[in-house]
């Protein structure tokens, strides 16, 4: 009975460093688990502060183009009415190309889907930015929804210009690039009512879309603010 007293004393000790053997083990495996996670974090991170330039880039492009349709097609619709003002056929063209003529932004979204759909980044490690990035997403939303009604909006310009005028060459309105040939009746154009409600109606939606890529553009500039931080740290 005196010897066994030690064996068990031995045996207790051997399952005790066998457990704290595993937990250490589980440990050590959670805690690289949260280094890797943590590490994606930040690659994730860089890839948006470089999204987010490229983004911004982008914007201002489209917001400066957007103040040029908007500038075209309110001066096209002032021409407009009954007796129209005497405008040369270049000028015409002109006008409609500058209201027509759009640029698209390829936004870089991939980093930011990355984040708010992963489980490794949210309020509790990054709440300032994270709170951003969502708003964000909802603003890239009704940016996009913006874009699509000022297209369909331009559309229909260009649908009406086509059956007023069949010689004219529209095509090469329904895109952004290429030439403009757009022979034009300056009185035909100027003198039709229609033809100014849809101008009226693109105005509003070249408006709202300037609002939007505003909105966007601003949270971009936020956006930018709160990585660099992160980056340098």
């Amino acid at each position: 009975m005196a010897n066994q007293a030690p064996r068990w004393r031995r045996h207790l000790l051997e399952g005790a460093t066998i457990v704290a053997s595993i937990l250490l083990a589980f440990g050590i495996d959670a805690w690289w688990d949260a280094y890797q996670e943590g590490m994606a974090v930040e690659r994730q991170l860089q890839t948006l502060a470089s999204d987010m330039e490229a983004n911004r880039e982008s914007l201002q492009q489209v917001y400066a183009r957007g103040e040029s349709n908007l500038g075209a097609t309110k001066k096209l619709m002032s021409l407009m009415g009954p007796q129209p003002d005497p405008i040369t056929v270049d000028s015409l063209a002109s006008l409609l190309d500058n209201g027509f003529n759009l640029y698209e932004a390829a936004l870089e979204v991939a980093a930011l889907a990355g984040l708010l759909d992963g489980s490794e980044f949210g309020t509790a490690t990054h709440p300032e930015l994270h709170s951003l990035l969502v708003e964000y997403r909802a603003s890239l939303e009704y940016y996009s929804a913006s874009e699509e009604l000022f297209f369909d909006a331009r559309r229909d310009v260009v649908l009406h210009l086509a059956s007023v005028m069949p010689a004219a060459t529209v095509s090469a309105k329904t895109g952004i690039h290429g030439p403009s040939a757009f022979p034009v009746d300056v009185p035909v154009v100027l003198a039709d009512p229609e033809l100014e409600g849809l101008l009226g109606y693109l105005a509003v939606t070249a408006t709202f879309l300037q609002v939007q890529a505003a909105a966007l553009l601003d949270l971009t500039e936020q956006a930018l603010a709160v990585l660099s931080p992160l980056e340098a740290s």
